[in-house]
């Protein structure tokens, strides 16, 4: 793996870049018995993500255009800027 900027890596990235060679991927590969083995280890680790519920709502345009402007502003879509709010909002 060859890098046009050899000269900005440091002594340990030159080192690691020599390693990752085409051969040294080829000789280290893992077994399909050590990768079904990573798999079933890994499978233990689920992220349990919070479900969340569609809700329709009759907002007036002038406050649609208001909150889009704001969102905007911050950098972050409309309905993020929104679904945040109701959060503070449910914590409070």
């Amino acid at each position: 793996m060859t890098k046009k900027n050899d000269q900005n890596l440091t002594a340990e990235e030159k080192e690691l870049d020599a390693l990752l060679t085409k051969e040294f991927l080829i000789k280290n590969r893992p077994t399909e018995e050590e990768l079904q083995a990573e798999r079933q280890r890994l499978s233990t680790f689920t992220v349990q993500k919070p479900h969340k519920k569609m809700i329709s709502l009759r907002v007036l345009e002038n406050d649609i255009a208001k909150i889009k402007a704001k969102a905007e502003i911050i950098g972050i879509p409309y309905q993020s800027y929104i679904v945040s709010h109701i959060h503070q909002l449910a914590q409070t």
